[in-house]
Protein backbone atom coordinates (compact mmCIF):
# COMPACT_ATOMS: atom_id res chain seq x y z
CA UNK A 1 0.00 0.00 0.00
CA UNK A 2 1.11 3.35 -0.76
CA UNK A 3 2.00 6.20 1.77
CA UNK A 4 -0.75 7.93 2.84
CA UNK A 5 -0.67 11.79 2.62
CA UNK A 6 -1.07 13.96 5.63
CA UNK A 7 -3.67 16.11 4.14
CA UNK A 8 -6.24 14.75 1.65
CA UNK A 9 -6.89 15.93 -1.89
CA UNK A 10 -9.88 18.14 -2.27
CA UNK A 11 -11.86 16.09 -4.42
CA UNK A 12 -11.47 13.17 -1.90
CA UNK A 13 -12.27 15.24 0.82
CA UNK A 14 -15.33 16.14 -0.62
CA UNK A 15 -16.40 12.90 -1.72
CA UNK A 16 -16.39 12.20 2.10
CA UNK A 17 -18.67 14.41 2.80
CA UNK A 18 -20.93 14.29 0.68
CA UNK A 19 -21.27 10.14 1.58
CA UNK A 20 -21.25 10.70 4.70
CA UNK A 21 -23.33 13.42 4.59
CA UNK A 22 -25.61 11.54 2.53
CA UNK A 23 -26.23 8.23 5.39
CA UNK A 24 -26.39 10.63 7.96
CA UNK A 25 -29.18 11.90 6.00
CA UNK A 26 -30.95 8.56 5.97
CA UNK A 27 -30.27 8.29 9.28
CA UNK A 28 -32.37 11.32 10.07
CA UNK A 29 -35.10 11.30 7.46
CA UNK A 30 -35.94 7.29 8.44
CA UNK A 31 -37.05 7.88 12.15
CA UNK A 32 -39.26 10.94 10.81
CA UNK A 33 -41.06 9.23 9.31
CA UNK A 34 -43.19 7.38 11.63
CA UNK A 35 -44.47 10.71 12.21
CA UNK A 36 -45.55 11.53 9.10
CA UNK A 37 -46.72 8.40 7.56
CA UNK A 38 -47.16 5.58 10.40
CA UNK A 39 -47.70 2.74 7.55
CA UNK A 40 -44.26 4.06 5.98
CA UNK A 41 -42.13 4.32 8.79
CA UNK A 42 -39.09 1.75 9.23
CA UNK A 43 -38.44 0.42 11.97
CA UNK A 44 -34.97 1.45 13.28
CA UNK A 45 -34.04 3.34 16.65
CA UNK A 46 -34.01 6.56 16.64
CA UNK A 47 -31.80 9.23 17.97
CA UNK A 48 -32.97 8.65 21.71
CA UNK A 49 -31.12 5.66 21.25
CA UNK A 50 -27.31 4.50 21.56
CA UNK A 51 -27.65 2.20 18.26
CA UNK A 52 -28.65 5.08 16.50
CA UNK A 53 -25.32 7.14 17.48
CA UNK A 54 -23.03 4.03 17.26
CA UNK A 55 -24.73 3.88 13.50
CA UNK A 56 -23.57 7.21 12.96
CA UNK A 57 -20.08 7.12 14.08
CA UNK A 58 -19.50 4.37 11.63
CA UNK A 59 -20.95 6.49 8.96
CA UNK A 60 -18.80 9.41 10.15
CA UNK A 61 -15.68 6.99 10.31
CA UNK A 62 -16.30 5.82 6.38
CA UNK A 63 -16.50 9.27 5.28
CA UNK A 64 -13.47 10.18 6.96
CA UNK A 65 -11.35 7.14 5.29
CA UNK A 66 -12.88 8.21 1.79
CA UNK A 67 -11.31 11.44 2.17
CA UNK A 68 -7.96 9.73 1.50
CA UNK A 69 -9.38 7.03 -1.35
CA UNK A 70 -6.99 8.61 -4.00
CA UNK A 71 -3.78 7.83 -2.09
CA UNK A 72 -5.10 4.29 -1.32
CA UNK A 73 -8.22 2.94 -3.21
CA UNK A 74 -8.11 -0.67 -2.53
CA UNK A 75 -7.56 -0.06 1.46
CA UNK A 76 -10.26 2.48 1.43
CA UNK A 77 -12.28 -0.20 -0.41
CA UNK A 78 -11.97 -2.60 2.03
CA UNK A 79 -11.95 -0.42 5.34
CA UNK A 80 -15.70 0.50 4.19
CA UNK A 81 -16.75 -3.20 4.44
CA UNK A 82 -15.00 -3.91 7.36
CA UNK A 83 -17.04 -0.35 8.89
CA UNK A 84 -20.30 -2.15 7.83
CA UNK A 85 -19.22 -4.92 9.46
CA UNK A 86 -18.57 -4.42 12.50
CA UNK A 87 -21.76 -1.59 12.06
CA UNK A 88 -24.02 -4.70 11.54
CA UNK A 89 -23.24 -6.14 14.80
CA UNK A 90 -25.73 -3.19 15.96
CA UNK A 91 -28.90 -3.48 16.11
CA UNK A 92 -30.23 -1.20 13.54
CA UNK A 93 -33.69 -2.72 12.24
CA UNK A 94 -34.70 -2.35 8.50
CA UNK A 95 -32.16 0.76 8.08
CA UNK A 96 -29.02 -1.62 8.36
CA UNK A 97 -28.04 -1.01 4.76
CA UNK A 98 -27.02 2.59 5.82
CA UNK A 99 -23.97 1.82 6.24
CA UNK A 100 -23.25 0.63 2.42
CA UNK A 101 -23.19 3.68 1.05
CA UNK A 102 -19.82 3.72 1.28
CA UNK A 103 -19.44 0.94 -0.11
CA UNK A 104 -21.22 1.31 -3.52
CA UNK A 105 -18.78 4.90 -3.86
CA UNK A 106 -15.32 3.20 -3.03
CA UNK A 107 -15.85 -0.22 -5.27
CA UNK A 108 -16.94 2.73 -7.92
CA UNK A 109 -13.73 5.25 -7.07
CA UNK A 110 -10.98 2.60 -6.80
CA UNK A 111 -12.22 0.55 -9.66
CA UNK A 112 -11.41 3.85 -11.91
CA UNK A 113 -8.06 3.80 -10.57
CA UNK A 114 -7.21 0.41 -11.00
CA UNK A 115 -4.33 -0.66 -13.13
CA UNK A 116 -5.06 -3.46 -15.82
CA UNK A 117 -2.66 -5.68 -14.45
CA UNK A 118 -3.55 -5.37 -10.77
CA UNK A 119 -4.95 -7.96 -9.13
CA UNK A 120 -9.03 -8.45 -8.11
CA UNK A 121 -8.84 -9.52 -4.75
CA UNK A 122 -9.77 -6.39 -2.33
CA UNK A 123 -12.84 -6.04 -4.39
CA UNK A 124 -13.32 -10.33 -3.65
CA UNK A 125 -12.64 -9.29 -0.11
CA UNK A 126 -14.93 -6.87 -0.18
CA UNK A 127 -17.86 -8.69 -1.28
CA UNK A 128 -16.77 -11.14 1.40
CA UNK A 129 -17.48 -9.07 3.97
CA UNK A 130 -20.60 -7.31 2.75
CA UNK A 131 -22.07 -10.61 2.42
CA UNK A 132 -20.91 -10.70 5.92
CA UNK A 133 -22.70 -7.78 7.00
CA UNK A 134 -25.71 -8.66 5.38
CA UNK A 135 -25.84 -11.92 6.75
CA UNK A 136 -25.71 -10.55 10.32
CA UNK A 137 -28.17 -8.09 9.58
CA UNK A 138 -30.67 -10.57 8.09
CA UNK A 139 -30.90 -13.19 10.88
CA UNK A 140 -31.48 -11.04 13.28
CA UNK A 141 -34.48 -9.85 11.62
CA UNK A 142 -35.82 -12.70 9.69
CA UNK A 143 -33.96 -15.48 11.74
CA UNK A 144 -33.12 -18.99 9.96
CA UNK A 145 -29.68 -18.87 8.00
CA UNK A 146 -29.93 -20.37 5.03
CA UNK A 147 -32.23 -17.85 3.46
CA UNK A 148 -30.61 -14.91 5.11
CA UNK A 149 -27.30 -15.85 3.83
CA UNK A 150 -28.39 -16.45 0.19
CA UNK A 151 -29.98 -12.70 0.32
CA UNK A 152 -27.06 -11.66 2.03
CA UNK A 153 -25.18 -12.90 -1.18
CA UNK A 154 -27.15 -11.23 -3.66
CA UNK A 155 -26.58 -8.13 -1.75
CA UNK A 156 -23.12 -7.92 -1.84
CA UNK A 157 -22.78 -9.11 -5.43
CA UNK A 158 -24.82 -6.12 -6.28
CA UNK A 159 -23.38 -3.58 -3.77
CA UNK A 160 -19.72 -4.52 -5.15
CA UNK A 161 -20.48 -5.82 -8.70
CA UNK A 162 -22.86 -3.18 -10.27
CA UNK A 163 -20.67 0.09 -9.33
CA UNK A 164 -17.69 -1.89 -10.40
CA UNK A 165 -18.82 -3.06 -13.89
CA UNK A 166 -19.65 0.59 -14.20
CA UNK A 167 -16.78 1.98 -13.18
CA UNK A 168 -15.14 -0.53 -15.54
CA UNK A 169 -16.56 1.05 -18.74
CA UNK A 170 -16.24 4.45 -17.92
CA UNK A 171 -12.71 3.06 -17.75
CA UNK A 172 -12.53 1.38 -20.75
CA UNK A 173 -14.39 4.42 -22.67
CA UNK A 174 -12.12 6.87 -21.27
CA UNK A 175 -8.60 4.45 -22.02
CA UNK A 176 -10.48 3.88 -26.01
CA UNK A 177 -10.47 7.49 -25.87
CA UNK A 178 -7.03 8.48 -25.10
CA UNK A 179 -5.24 5.77 -27.00
CA UNK A 180 -7.20 7.22 -29.86
CA UNK A 181 -5.82 10.33 -28.85
CA UNK A 182 -2.02 9.49 -28.84
CA UNK A 183 -2.48 7.17 -32.03
CA UNK A 184 -3.75 10.79 -33.45
CA UNK A 185 -0.79 12.31 -32.15
CA UNK A 186 1.37 9.95 -32.93
CA UNK A 187 0.37 9.54 -36.42
CA UNK A 188 0.86 13.59 -37.01
CA UNK A 189 4.29 13.55 -35.10
CA UNK A 190 4.86 10.72 -38.16
CA UNK A 191 3.36 12.76 -40.85
CA UNK A 192 5.30 15.84 -39.35
CA UNK A 193 8.26 14.03 -39.66
CA UNK A 194 7.81 12.61 -43.25
CA UNK A 195 7.07 16.47 -44.09
CA UNK A 196 10.42 17.78 -42.41
CA UNK A 197 12.08 14.82 -44.38
CA UNK A 198 10.76 15.54 -47.64
CA UNK A 199 11.80 19.30 -47.02
CA UNK A 200 15.28 18.09 -46.50
CA UNK A 201 15.29 15.70 -49.48
CA UNK A 202 14.02 18.44 -51.41
CA UNK A 203 17.36 21.12 -49.85
CA UNK A 204 19.65 18.34 -50.76
CA UNK A 205 18.89 18.03 -54.31
CA UNK A 206 18.49 21.77 -54.79
CA UNK A 207 21.80 22.14 -53.46
CA UNK A 208 23.18 19.57 -55.54
CA UNK A 209 21.15 20.84 -59.01
CA UNK A 210 23.20 24.48 -58.00
CA UNK A 211 25.81 22.97 -57.54
CA UNK A 212 25.82 20.60 -60.96
CA UNK A 213 24.40 24.20 -62.60
CA UNK A 214 26.58 26.58 -61.12
CA UNK A 215 29.72 25.95 -59.39
CA UNK A 216 31.40 24.26 -62.73
CA UNK A 217 30.70 27.19 -64.96
CA UNK A 218 31.83 29.32 -62.03
CA UNK A 219 34.97 27.33 -62.20
CA UNK A 220 36.03 27.31 -65.85
CA UNK A 221 35.33 31.05 -65.65
CA UNK A 222 37.69 31.66 -62.92
CA UNK A 223 40.24 29.58 -64.83
CA UNK A 224 39.66 31.11 -68.03
CA UNK A 225 40.13 34.73 -66.86
CA UNK A 226 43.61 33.77 -64.99
CA UNK A 227 44.85 33.02 -68.46
CA UNK A 228 43.16 35.74 -69.92
CA UNK A 229 45.02 37.99 -67.20
CA UNK A 230 48.61 37.08 -68.53
CA UNK A 231 48.00 36.65 -72.10
CA UNK A 232 46.36 39.76 -72.61
CA UNK A 233 49.58 42.07 -72.95
CA UNK A 234 51.69 39.21 -74.52
CA UNK A 235 48.74 37.74 -76.98
CA UNK A 236 45.70 39.83 -77.65
CA UNK A 237 43.90 37.93 -80.45
CA UNK A 238 44.31 34.80 -77.50
CA UNK A 239 42.59 36.81 -74.83
CA UNK A 240 39.84 38.34 -76.52
CA UNK A 241 38.77 34.70 -77.54
CA UNK A 242 39.15 33.77 -73.88
CA UNK A 243 36.84 36.80 -73.14
CA UNK A 244 34.28 35.31 -75.72
CA UNK A 245 34.45 31.85 -74.12
CA UNK A 246 33.87 33.64 -70.59
CA UNK A 247 30.94 35.02 -72.27
CA UNK A 248 29.32 32.26 -73.39
CA UNK A 249 29.76 30.51 -70.42
CA UNK A 250 28.29 32.85 -68.12
CA UNK A 251 25.13 33.10 -70.55
CA UNK A 252 24.65 29.03 -70.64
CA UNK A 253 24.77 29.61 -66.22
CA UNK A 254 22.24 32.51 -66.24
CA UNK A 255 20.05 30.33 -68.98
CA UNK A 256 20.10 26.65 -66.77
CA UNK A 257 19.88 29.02 -63.55
CA UNK A 258 16.38 30.50 -64.94
CA UNK A 259 15.81 27.28 -65.85
CA UNK A 260 16.02 25.85 -62.42
CA UNK A 261 13.92 28.93 -61.08
CA UNK A 262 11.21 28.08 -63.64
CA UNK A 263 11.14 24.20 -62.60
CA UNK A 264 10.53 25.16 -58.99
CA UNK A 265 7.81 28.19 -59.77
CA UNK A 266 5.61 25.02 -61.90
CA UNK A 267 3.05 23.67 -59.83
CA UNK A 268 1.39 21.41 -62.76
CA UNK A 269 3.92 18.76 -62.77
CA UNK A 270 4.88 18.63 -66.08
CA UNK A 271 7.42 16.87 -67.80
CA UNK A 272 11.07 18.33 -68.62
CA UNK A 273 14.03 17.55 -70.47
CA UNK A 274 16.88 16.07 -68.79
CA UNK A 275 20.24 15.21 -69.62
CA UNK A 276 21.01 11.74 -70.85
CA UNK A 277 24.11 9.74 -71.62
CA UNK A 278 23.37 11.26 -75.30
CA UNK A 279 25.05 14.38 -74.04
CA UNK A 280 28.49 12.93 -73.66
CA UNK A 281 28.38 13.20 -77.27
CA UNK A 282 28.06 17.45 -76.25
CA UNK A 283 29.75 17.83 -73.25
CA UNK A 284 33.47 16.23 -74.15
CA UNK A 285 33.49 18.61 -76.85
CA UNK A 286 32.69 21.58 -74.51
CA UNK A 287 35.28 20.29 -72.39
CA UNK A 288 37.55 20.77 -75.19
CA UNK A 289 37.19 24.01 -76.00
CA UNK A 290 37.63 25.18 -72.92
CA UNK A 291 41.10 23.65 -72.89
CA UNK A 292 40.60 20.54 -71.48
CA UNK A 293 42.57 17.17 -73.34
CA UNK A 294 39.90 15.02 -73.08
CA UNK A 295 39.10 11.92 -75.56
CA UNK A 296 36.04 9.65 -75.22
CA UNK A 297 36.31 6.11 -75.48
CA UNK A 298 33.46 3.50 -76.47
CA UNK A 299 33.89 -0.11 -77.54
CA UNK A 300 34.70 -0.76 -81.17
CA UNK A 301 31.28 -1.73 -83.39
CA UNK A 302 29.03 -0.07 -80.58
CA UNK A 303 27.57 3.92 -79.51
CA UNK A 304 26.87 5.59 -77.34
CA UNK A 305 22.79 5.40 -77.66
CA UNK A 306 23.69 1.24 -78.13
CA UNK A 307 25.04 1.21 -74.61
CA UNK A 308 22.66 3.27 -72.84
CA UNK A 309 19.33 1.17 -73.92
CA UNK A 310 17.89 -0.74 -70.80
CA UNK A 311 19.42 2.44 -68.54
CA UNK A 312 16.12 4.34 -67.22
CA UNK A 313 16.02 8.07 -67.45
CA UNK A 314 17.52 8.40 -63.82
CA UNK A 315 20.38 6.73 -64.43
CA UNK A 316 21.38 7.81 -67.33
CA UNK A 317 20.72 11.51 -65.80
CA UNK A 318 23.13 10.13 -62.63
CA UNK A 319 25.93 9.04 -65.05
CA UNK A 320 25.61 12.20 -67.03
CA UNK A 321 26.59 13.72 -64.16
CA UNK A 322 28.87 12.14 -62.99
CA UNK A 323 31.04 12.62 -65.96
CA UNK A 324 30.61 16.30 -66.00
CA UNK A 325 31.49 16.70 -62.73
CA UNK A 326 34.86 14.49 -62.76
CA UNK A 327 35.87 16.61 -65.90
CA UNK A 328 35.19 19.72 -63.91
CA UNK A 329 37.12 18.20 -61.24
CA UNK A 330 39.87 17.18 -63.82
CA UNK A 331 39.92 20.62 -65.19
CA UNK A 332 40.33 22.42 -61.55
CA UNK A 333 43.33 20.27 -60.00
CA UNK A 334 44.88 19.11 -63.01
CA UNK A 335 43.87 21.36 -66.40
CA UNK A 336 46.74 20.55 -67.82
CA UNK A 337 46.58 16.67 -68.11
CA UNK A 338 45.30 14.68 -70.39
CA UNK A 339 41.39 13.18 -69.53
CA UNK A 340 40.09 9.70 -70.86
CA UNK A 341 36.42 8.93 -70.44
CA UNK A 342 35.49 4.86 -71.41
CA UNK A 343 32.24 3.78 -71.88
CA UNK A 344 32.00 -0.06 -71.56
CA UNK A 345 29.20 -2.70 -71.48
CA UNK A 346 29.20 -5.16 -68.28
CA UNK A 347 26.29 -7.19 -69.59
CA UNK A 348 23.55 -5.99 -66.78
CA UNK A 349 25.59 -2.59 -66.12
CA UNK A 350 26.96 0.20 -68.04
CA UNK A 351 30.64 1.17 -66.38
CA UNK A 352 31.88 4.61 -67.25
CA UNK A 353 35.34 5.93 -66.18
CA UNK A 354 36.82 9.10 -66.04
CA UNK A 355 40.75 9.25 -65.52
CA UNK A 356 42.87 12.08 -65.59
CA UNK A 357 46.70 12.28 -65.05
CA UNK A 358 48.54 14.02 -62.82
CA UNK A 359 49.20 17.83 -62.51
CA UNK A 360 52.22 19.92 -63.36
CA UNK A 361 53.39 21.53 -60.65
CA UNK A 362 52.64 25.24 -62.09
CA UNK A 363 49.41 23.58 -62.51
CA UNK A 364 48.73 22.56 -59.15
CA UNK A 365 49.59 25.92 -57.51
CA UNK A 366 47.13 27.77 -60.33
CA UNK A 367 44.43 25.30 -59.05
CA UNK A 368 45.41 25.62 -55.53
CA UNK A 369 44.36 29.24 -55.48
CA UNK A 370 40.93 28.67 -56.25
CA UNK A 371 39.41 27.06 -53.06
CA UNK A 372 39.25 23.88 -51.19
CA UNK A 373 36.44 22.81 -53.50
CA UNK A 374 32.60 22.13 -52.84
CA UNK A 375 30.25 18.98 -52.92
CA UNK A 376 30.93 17.04 -55.77
CA UNK A 377 31.78 13.73 -54.82
CA UNK A 378 29.24 14.06 -52.19
CA UNK A 379 27.00 14.87 -55.34
CA UNK A 380 28.07 11.72 -57.23
CA UNK A 381 27.52 9.51 -54.04
CA UNK A 382 23.85 10.83 -53.55
CA UNK A 383 23.15 10.27 -57.36
CA UNK A 384 25.03 6.45 -57.13
CA UNK A 385 22.65 5.56 -54.20
CA UNK A 386 19.40 6.96 -55.86
CA UNK A 387 20.06 4.96 -58.70
CA UNK A 388 21.28 2.18 -56.75
CA UNK A 389 24.73 2.12 -58.99
CA UNK A 390 28.32 1.32 -57.52
CA UNK A 391 30.43 4.52 -57.34
CA UNK A 392 34.39 4.25 -56.66
CA UNK A 393 36.69 7.27 -56.77
CA UNK A 394 40.60 7.23 -55.69
CA UNK A 395 43.83 8.11 -56.60
CA UNK A 396 45.87 6.45 -59.26
CA UNK A 397 49.33 5.33 -59.37
CA UNK A 398 50.42 8.16 -61.34
CA UNK A 399 49.45 10.83 -59.05
CA UNK A 400 45.97 11.04 -61.48
CA UNK A 401 42.44 10.08 -60.36
CA UNK A 402 39.90 7.70 -61.31
CA UNK A 403 35.91 7.55 -60.98
CA UNK A 404 34.42 4.54 -61.72
CA UNK A 405 30.18 4.14 -61.92
CA UNK A 406 28.70 1.35 -62.38
CA UNK A 407 24.98 1.56 -63.65
CA UNK A 408 22.57 -1.34 -63.20
CA UNK A 409 20.54 -1.64 -66.31
CA UNK A 410 16.77 -2.48 -65.98
CA UNK A 411 15.75 -6.26 -66.13
CA UNK A 412 14.98 -7.83 -69.03
CA UNK A 413 17.09 -4.94 -70.65
CA UNK A 414 20.72 -5.89 -72.57
CA UNK A 415 22.80 -3.80 -75.24
CA UNK A 416 21.61 -6.69 -77.91
CA UNK A 417 17.58 -6.85 -77.49
CA UNK A 418 16.93 -3.46 -75.70
CA UNK A 419 14.92 -0.64 -78.07
CA UNK A 420 17.22 1.97 -79.44
CA UNK A 421 14.80 4.40 -78.14
CA UNK A 422 15.79 6.89 -75.25
CA UNK A 423 13.67 8.84 -72.47
CA UNK A 424 14.50 12.01 -72.14
CA UNK A 425 12.12 13.45 -69.81
CA UNK A 426 11.22 13.23 -66.56
CA UNK A 427 8.29 14.42 -63.83
CA UNK A 428 9.41 18.34 -62.86
CA UNK A 429 9.98 17.69 -59.30
CA UNK A 430 13.09 15.40 -60.07
CA UNK A 431 15.99 17.48 -61.91
CA UNK A 432 16.15 20.99 -63.50
CA UNK A 433 15.86 22.06 -66.62
CA UNK A 434 18.88 22.72 -69.08
CA UNK A 435 19.11 24.11 -72.67
CA UNK A 436 22.38 22.90 -72.74
CA UNK A 437 24.78 20.79 -70.30
CA UNK A 438 25.47 22.24 -66.79
CA UNK A 439 28.69 21.61 -65.58
CA UNK A 440 29.43 21.40 -61.60
CA UNK A 441 32.36 21.55 -59.26
CA UNK A 442 33.18 18.27 -57.38
CA UNK A 443 35.81 18.50 -54.81
CA UNK A 444 37.85 15.91 -54.48
CA UNK A 445 41.94 16.69 -53.10
CA UNK A 446 44.66 16.90 -55.16
CA UNK A 447 46.41 13.90 -55.83
CA UNK A 448 49.40 12.56 -54.11
CA UNK A 449 51.36 9.83 -54.00
CA UNK A 450 50.04 9.73 -50.26
CA UNK A 451 46.49 9.78 -51.34
CA UNK A 452 44.28 7.44 -49.56
CA UNK A 453 43.06 4.08 -51.20
CA UNK A 454 40.56 4.54 -53.58
CA UNK A 455 37.02 4.71 -51.77
CA UNK A 456 34.28 2.60 -52.66
CA UNK A 457 30.63 4.34 -52.51
CA UNK A 458 27.97 1.01 -53.23
CA UNK A 459 24.66 2.42 -54.14
CA UNK A 460 21.50 2.25 -51.37
CA UNK A 461 17.85 2.19 -51.34
CA UNK A 462 16.67 5.21 -51.91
Amino acid sequence: MPPIPRAPQRGDLILGIVVAALALAMLAILPALASVDPEAAVDMPGPRDWQWWAVAAAVVVQGARMAWISSAPRHVLVATAAVALVASLVPLGEASGITLVAVIAAAYVATRQRASAESWTPWILATVLTAAAGTIANVRLDGGLWIPLAAAIGQAIVVIGIPTAIAAAVSARHAMAASREREATARAGELEARTQAAIAAERTAIARELHDIAAHHLSGIALMSSAIAQQIDTDPATAKAGLADVRAQTRTLLDELRGLVALLRQDDGASVDVESLAGLETLIPAARARGLDVTLTVADGTTIRALSRGIGPLGQFAAYRTVQEALANAARHAPDGRCDVELRDAGGALEIVVSNGPATPDAAVAAGTHGEGGFGLRGMEERAALTRSRLTYGPTEDDGWRVALRVPRETGHDTASSPTTLPTSMPSSSVPPSSTPPSSVPSPPTPSPTAPSPTTKPGALP
